[in-house]
């Protein structure tokens, strides 16, 4: 069983979000945010996703003769390394932090937290929210 949020809309829409580490941020990331609509982490996982793509680019070994120097496949190397290492960093930043992310694009966007609670998913953490608290939470599932 893990622990939810339970966030109510004022037009009645519920979302429960998991509380700690988020699997599906960690390794779907930018899918994931769109999914989830935050635009703003979409924005910046794609402007990372582009500078990666050109600093790569920069040490991409590419020769008309199709001979690579040593340096150039060391750079290629060093390159997509470090270009991998990035990656599995945001992901881990993204797995970490993803649902307190989430929880605070839903509180700006106008939900409010209604209760926390224990469920094995989010929709049964959504129905025990709604026999918490009958009376504060009209909502047709």
């Amino acid at each position: 069983m893990n622990s939810y949020k339970v966030f109510q809309h004022p037009d009645g829409r519920i979302e429960a979000v998991k509380l700690g580490w988020s699997w599906p941020a960690f390794f779907f990331g930018i899918i994931w945010a769109i999914i989830k609509r935050l635009w703003g982490l979409v924005g910046i996982l794609c402007g990372i996703a582009v500078l990666l793509f050109f600093i790569s680019m920069t040490f991409d070994p590419i020769s008309n003769t199709g001979y690579y120097s040593e340096s150039q496949i060391q750079a290629a190397v060093a390159s997509e390394l470090l270009f991998n290492l990035i990656t599995l960093v945001i992901s881990i930043i993204l797995g970490q932090k993803g649902n307190k992310i989430r929880e605070t694009n839903l509180t700006q966007r106008g939900y409010q937290l209604i209760h926390t609670v224990e469920a094995e998913n989010p929709d049964k953490a959504i129905a025990e929210a709604k026999t918490s608290h009958k009376s504060d939470i009209s909502i047709n599932i």
